[in-house]
C-alpha cells in the first residue's frame, strides 16, 4: 500500500512538472510573438511594469508584517516558579508501630524535625510523596493534613491491598512534628515493604 502511494506521488510530481513546463513554453512563445510588433511591444512593457509594481507592493506588505511579527516573538519570557522548600524529609525505610494503649489498630511512625517558617493562612503549599503530588490535603495556620492512597497488585494484576496513608505535619515554634499512619496490620505491612523498597521522600513547597 505504501509503495503504491509513493508511486502515485511520483507520477503526480512528474505531471505537475510537465504542466509547468508547457505553461512556461507557451509564455515564452507569446512574448516572442509580441516582441515582433511595435504595438504589442508597448503593451508588453506596460504589463511587465504593472507586474513589477504589484510584486513590489506585495513584497513590502509581507516585509512589514514579518517585522511586526518579529517584534512580538523576539526574546523569551521566563516565568519564575516562585516555590520554596518548607520541608524536605527523606529516609531509606519506614517502620510503623502499633500503639498497645488503643484499640484502633493504627500503625504509625512519628519523628521530630527542625522548626521551619510556615503560615497556612498567608500562603499556599504543595505536598508530594515520592514525587507524586497529593491532592487530598487540608492546610491550617500551622498544620498540614494529607491523605495518599496506594494500590498494590500481584503479578496477575489482581488487587491485593489498597492502603490509605494519613500524613500529619505540625509546624510548631520550636520544632516540626511529622506523623505517618495507616489502619490495620495488612496495610502497615504493604506500606512498610513499599518504603523499604523505594525509600520515602516527603516534600512541602510554598507556592
Amino acid at each position: 500500500m505504501i509503495n503504491q502511494l509513493l508511486c502515485f506521488s511520483f507520477l503526480g510530481n512528474i505531471a505537475d512538472a510537465i504542466v509547468t513546463s508547457i505553461i512556461l513554453i507557451a509564455i515564452v512563445i507569446c512574448v516572442v510573438i509580441m516582441l515582433k510588433n511595435k504595438e504589442s511591444r508597448i503593451f508588453l512593457m506596460y504589463v511587465i511594469g504593472a507586474i513589477i509594481i504589484a510584486v513590489g507592493i506585495l513584497s513590502t506588505i509581507g516585509l512589514v508584517k514579518e517585522l511586526k511579527a518579529e517584534s512580538y516573538v523576539n526574546g523569551s519570557i521566563d516565568i519564575p516558579t516562585n516555590t520554596e522548600q518548607v520541608l524536605n524529609y527523606s529516609a531509606t525505610n519506614l517502620t510503623l508501630y502499633d500503639d498497645p494503649n488503643d484499640n484502633l489498630s493504627i500503625y504509625s511512625y512519628s519523628t521530630t524535625l527542625p522548626s521551619t517558617t510556615f503560615d497556612g493562612n498567608e500562603y499556599r503549599y504543595n505536598v508530594s510523596l515520592n514525587e507524586y503530588q497529593l491532592i487530598d490535603i487540608t492546610i491550617g495556620a500551622g498544620y498540614i493534613y494529607a491523605v495518599a492512597t496506594m494500590s498494590f497488585y500481584n503479578v496477575n494484576g489482581d488487587l491485593q491491598c489498597e492502603a490509605i496513608i494519613n500524613i500529619s505535619i505540625l509546624f510548631l515554634s520550636n520544632e516540626t512534628q511529622l506523623q505517618i499512619s495507616v489502619e490495620g496490620t495488612e496495610q502497615s505491612e504493604y506500606i512498610e515493604q513499599y518504603f523499604n523498597d523505594n525509600g520515602i521522600r516527603l516534600l512541602v513547597e510554598r507556592r
